[in-house]
C-alpha cells in the first residue's frame, strides 16, 4: 500500500521519543529511558549506532564460528542487526534536515545520511543495512517532501498533448530517486494526470459510441489501441502499469468487439488486438503488471471467445503473434479458459498459438539467410584469420564495419534489430506455452521441442543471447531452455545449443555472484544451491556432457564459502582449489573453451568478493594486479588475463547509451556490432559497468564486471587450426558452407583481406604477404594466418626458432619483418610450405 493513498505503510519506522513541552516554553532534556545518559547509550547519536554495529559484528562472528544448523546464533545475528537498523534510523531521523538542492538521482534523506553512509562505507554489509532504512525513510515522504516529483508532475502536466504528457515522464523518471520514482508511479497525482490529460485521447476514437455500436466499432478500437500502443511503446514497466491502468475503460471497450473485427485485417480491417496485445507487453514481468494483464484477459474471456462470428478469437490471437504482436495476453487468455469451462478451445487456441510460432520461426530463418549474406564477406575473413588477438580482430572488425556504405549499415541495423525482436518474441512464447497448465495446453510438448530445437531458432537465441546480458536469465529462459534437445537440433544446431549454455552460465553465475552476502551462511547456501540448480537446468543443452558441467558449475561454489572481508589470500586459494577442480574433469582443461569461461568466472566471482562495494575503483591499477593474481592461480594463460584486466582500461568517452539500466547491450554503435557475429569481448558489459559506476551504483557495476569478464571467453574452438582461447572468432554454423563458397576469390577478396590484416595491426608488406592471394594451383588458397600463428606458437617461427609466441608477439615479430626483403622471402617461403603441407584443411574441403 502507497502510503500516502491510504494513510498506511508496510514499513516498519521507529520514530525517535520526544516528550511534549511545558507550556511555558522551557526546553525538557529527552528521556532515553533509565539507562545511564553515557554517549554510547542515547539512541540518536553517532556513538550509539556505532556501539550497535559492534554488537552485531560480535554476533554475525559467533554465527560465522557456530557448528552447522545453529540457528539460536544465527537468530542473534538477525536480531542485532536490527538493532543496529534501528539505531542507524534514529540517528539519521535526529540529523537536520538537509538544506539546498540535491543531485540527481538522490533523496533528500539520502543527503541528509551522508555521514552515516560515509562512516560506514567500507563495511559492505552495513552498508546495506544503511541504504536499506535510508530507503525506508524516502518511502515514506509525502509529494510535499518531494520536490523533483513535483516538479516532473507540474512539467508533464504543462505539455500540449498526450504524448507529450508521457514522454515527459518517461524522460523525467531516471533523474529521480529510487524511492521518488517508487512515489510517482504509484501516487493518486500520477493517476489524476493519466485521467485528465491522456485518457480522454486514447478514449477518443469512441466518442458518442454506445450500446451495440460497440460491438462492430472497428475504426474506433484500431485508433484507440493504436494510440495506447504509441504511448506504451519502449516505457518502463512502472509508468507503463499508470498508462494502462488510467485507459482500462478504453480497453473494455475494445475488448466488447466482436473477434473478427478485433482482427483479421484482410476481411475486416481489424488491427485492434494484436496493438493491444504490444500495450499490454510494456507492463512487463512484475506482480502489478501480471495482475493487470490477467484483469484485461478477464475482459475478453468474460465477453465469450467464440461468438460464431466470422473468426473466433483463437485465430485471431494466432494472427496477431504471427504479425509479430507479443504473445503474452493471448497466453493470459488461453490460461483463463479452462475456468470457464471452454478446455477444448484453449487446447484449440494453443495449437493455433505454435503454429504462429512456426511461421514466426520461418521468418526468422529469411533474416537469417539475408544477415548471413549481408555478413558473407566479413564471415570469411573472420575464418581465414582467426587466432588474431581479440582487440587486433576487434579493430579489424571495426575497420570492416565503417567500410561498409551508410545505406547498408542502416539495413543492418534494422535486420538485426528485427532478429533479436524475434528471437524475444520465440522467448516468451515458447515458456508461456510450456507453463500453461495441462488442461489448456493438451499434448503439444514435443511440437514446442522441435520449434525451439529448429537451427534457425537457435541462432536467432544465441544472436539475441550475445546481445543482451539478461536474455537467459530468468523463469522465461528457465523455460525455453528446458525445451533443449540436441538429438532434435542436429549437428549444427546441437553446437549452437552449446554456445547458448555458454551465455547461460555466465548470465546466471553473474546474478548469483552480485547477489551473494559474504559471510552470511544463508546467503551463502543460497548461492551453492542456486549454482547446482543452474547446473541442473543448463544440462539439456550440452547432450553427454551435461554431468560435466554440472561438476564444473559446482566448483565455482568455493567462492560462495568465502568469509565477510575475505583475504587477498583466502580468494587467491579458492581460485587454485577451482583449477584444480576443473582439471579433473574432462573437457575443463585449461586451453578449453568451456575451462576458460568457469575460470574466468571464477575470478570474476574473486574479484567481486575483493571490491563488492569498492567497484568505484576500477580505474585503480590495484585491481588489475588482482585479476592477473586471481587468473594465474585460476590456470588462465596471459592473453585471457590480459583480456580480464580491460576494465581499467575502457575508454569511456566512447561507450555511448545503452538500452536500459538492466545490462541490455543494445545498439552501442558499429563497434559492438561484433557481438552480433559471435566475436565476443569485454566492451559491451564493461563499458556498461563504467556507466554503471559514474552514476554511482556499485553493486549493479559489480555485476557488469563480473559479466563483462564472462563475455571475452565465450568462444569456440574450431577451424583450421582448432585452438583459440580468449580470442575473438565468428560461429561458423552462423554462416554455413554456402554462404562461405560464396564470396568471390580473386584480386577483391585478396585486397578486402589485405586492408583486414592492416586494421588488425599488421604491416602492409607483412599483410600482403599473409593475405588471401586467390586460388592456387586451381583451388582456393589455404589460409595462412592461423598457420602461421599456430606455428609461432610452437616456436616455429622463420627467424626466431625455438621461441614459443603468443599471437601478440607474433604480430610484433612480423612487423618487425616490414621493410627487410631477406626476412619478408624467408617468411614467404615459410608461408608457402604451410600452405601446400595443409592442403587437406582448405575450408569446405575436408
Amino acid at each position: 500500500m502507497h502510503p500516502t493513498i491510504d494513510g498506511s505503510s508496510t514499513l516498519h519506522v521507529v520514530p525517535l521519543r520526544h516528550e511534549p513541552a511545558p507550556a511555558d516554553g522551557t526546553v525538557m532534556p529527552v528521556d532515553h529511558g533509565s539507562k545511564p545518559a553515557d554517549a554510547a547509550g542515547d539512541p540518536g547519536t553517532a556513538e550509539h549506532t556505532d556501539q550497535a554495529h559492534a554488537e552485531w559484528q560480535e554476533a554475525e562472528q559467533a554465527a560465522a564460528d557456530a557448528p552447522p544448523h545453529d540457528y539460536t546464533a544465527v537468530s542473534s545475528a538477525r536480531e542485532k542487526r536490527e538493532a543496529f537498523e534501528t539505531a542507524v534510523r534514529a540517528e539519521i531521523e535526529a540529523l537536520p534536515d538537509f538544506v539546498g538542492p540535491v543531485a540527481g538521482g538522490t533523496g533528500r534523506i539520502e543527503a541528509k545520511s551522508g555521514p552515516v553512509l560515509q562512516r560506514y562505507a567500507d563495511d559492505p554489509a552495513a552498508l546495506d543495512a544503511v541504504n536499506g532504512v535510508v530507503a525506508e525513510l524516502e518511502a515514506l515522504q509525502p509529494l510535499a517532501q518531494r520536490p523533483a516529483v513535483e516538479r516532473l508532475l507540474n512539467e508533464a502536466k504543462a505539455q500540449p498533448d498526450a504524448e507529450s504528457v508521457v514522454e515527459t515522464l518517461a524522460e523525467g523518471l531516471d533523474g529521480l530517486s529510487e524511492s521518488d520514482r517508487a512515489y510517482l508511479t504509484t501516487s493518486p497525482e500520477l493517476a489524476t494526470l493519466i485521467r485528465e490529460n491522456v485518457e480522454p485521447w486514447v478514449s477518443g476514437p469512441y466518442s458518442g459510441l454506445q450500446g451495440d455500436a460497440l460491438l462492430t466499432a472497428t475504426a474506433a478500437a484500431n485508433e484507440s489501441s493504436r494510440r495506447l500502443q504509441a504511448l506504451t511503446e519502449g516505457l518502463p514497466p512502472d509508468l507503463a502499469y499508470g498508462v494502462v491502468l488510467g485507459n482500462l475503460d478504453t480497453i473494455q471497450n475494445i475488448a466488447q468487439l466482436k473477434p473478427m473485427y478485433l482482427g483479421n485485417p484482410s476481411a475486416f480491417g481489424g488491427e485492434a488486438f494484436g496493438r493491444l496485445s504490444d500495450a499490454v507487453a510494456a507492463l512487463g514481468d512484475t506482480p502489478e503488471g501480471n495482475a493487470l494483464r490477467a484483469d484485461i484477459a478477464t475482459l475478453f474471456v468474460a465477453g465469450g471467445i467464440d461468438r460464431g462470428q466470422g473468426g473466433p478469437l483463437a485465430t485471431v490471437m494466432a494472427d496477431a503473434v504471427r504479425n509479430g504482436s507479443s504473445p503474452g495476453l493471448a497466453l493470459e487468455i488461453i490460461e483463463q479458459l479452462p475456468d470457464v469451462g471452454e478446455g477444448d478451445l484453449a487446447e484449440v487456441a494453443t495449437t493455433k498459438l505454435v503454429e504462429a510460432g512456426e511461421s514466426l520461426a520461418d521468418d526468422i530463418a529469411g533474416d537469417l539467410e539475408d544477415y548471413n549474406e549481408m555478413l558473407a564477406e566479413l564471415g570469411i575473413l573472420l575464418k581465414r584469420n582467426e587466432g588474431l588477438p581479440a582487440e587486433a580482430t576487434d579493430a579489424a572488425i571495426q575497420a570492416w564495419l565503417d567500410g561498409q556504405d551508410p545505406e547498408w549499415q542502416s539495413d543492418f541495423e534494422a535486420l538485426e534489430g528485427r532478429l533479436i525482436e524475434r528471437a524475444e518474441t520465440m522467448r516468451e512464447l515458447l515458456a508461456g506455452v510450456a507453463a500453461l497448465p495441462d488442461d489448456a495446453k493438451g499434448d503439444i510438448e514435443g511440437e514446442l521441442k522441435d520449434l525451439f530445437n529448429r537451427e534457425d531458432v537457435l541462432d536467432a537465441v544465441n544472436l539475441a543471447a550475445s546481445r543482451d546480458r539478461s536474455f537467459l536469465t530468468g523463469p522465461e529462459a528457465d523455460l525455453m531452455i528446458a525445451l533443449a534437445d540436441p538429438a532434435r537440433a542436429g549437428a549444427a544446431g546441437a553446437d549452437t545449443l552449446r554456445q547458448i549454455g555458454n551465455h547461460a552460465i555466465q548470465q546466471q553465475a553473474s546474478l548469483i555472484f552480485a547477489d551473494l552476502e559474504h559471510g552470511n551462511p544463508a546467503s551463502a547456501t543460497a548461492a551453492k544451491a542456486e549454482l547446482r540448480a543452474l547446473g541442473d537446468r543448463v544440462a539439456v543443452l550440452f547432450g553427454g556432457d551435461a554431468d560435466a558441467y554440472r561438476q564444473a558449475i559446482g566448483a565455482l561454489d568455493g567462492f560462495a564459502d568465502l568469509p565477510a572481508n575475505a583475504t587477498a589470500a583466502q580468494v587467491e586459494a579458492a581460485a587454485t582449489r577451482l583449477d584444480s577442480a576443473l582439471g579433473r574433469i574432462e573437457g575443463f582443461g585449461r586451453d578449453s573453451a568451456p575451462g576458460v569461461l568457469l575460470r574466468s568466472l571464477g575470478v570474476a566471482a574473486g574479484v567481486l568478493a575483493l571490491n563488492k562495494y569498492a567497484s568505484q575503483a576500477v580505474d585503480d591499477p590495484t585491481l588489475r594486479d588482482q585479476v592477473a593474481t586471481l587468473g594465474a592461480a585460476s590456470g588462465l594463460g596471459s592473453a585471457t588475463i590480459a583480456l580480464l584486466q580491460k576494465p581499467g582500461s575502457v575508454d569511456v568517452s566512447g561507450v555511448g547509451a545503452l538500452d536500459d539500466a538492466r545490462g541490455r547491450l543494445g545498439p552501442l554503435g558499429l563497434a559492438n556490432w561484433g557481438k552480433a557475429l559471435g566475436v565476443f569481448s569485454a566492451v559491451g558489459d564493461l563499458a556498461y559497468m563504467v556507466d554503471a559506476i559514474r552514476e554511482g551504483e556499485g553493486v549493479e557495476a559489480g555485476l557488469h564486471a563480473l559479466a563483462g569478464a564472462g563475455t571475452v571467453v565465450l568462444s569456440v574452438a574450431s577451424g583450421p587450426v582448432g585452438w583459440i582461447v580468449g580470442g575473438s572468432m565468428i560461429a561458423l554454423s552462423m554462416f554455413g558452407q554456402a554462404s562461405l563458397a560464396g564470396f568471390h576469390e580473386g584480386q577483391e577478396a585478396r585486397e578486402a583481406s589485405i586492408d583486414y590484416l592492416v586494421a588488425a595491426g599488421l604491416e602492409r608488406d607483412v599483410a600482403e604477404l599473409l593475405a588471401d592471394t586467390g586460388e592456387t594451383q586451381g583451388g582456393p588458397a589455404v589460409p595462412a594466418v592461423p598457420l602461421i600463428l599456430e606455428t609461432a606458437r610452437f616456436g616455429g617461427l622463420v627467424g626466431h626458432e625455438g621461441k614459443r609466441m603468443t599471437a601478440e608477439e607474433t604480430i610484433e615479430a612480423l612487423n618487425a619483418m616490414s621493410g627487410d626483403a631477406d626476412q619478408l622471402n624467408a617468411l614467404q617461403a615459410q608461408v608457402n610450405q604451410l600452405r601446400y603441407a595443409n592442403q587437406h584443411l582448405l575450408l569446405g574441403g575436408g
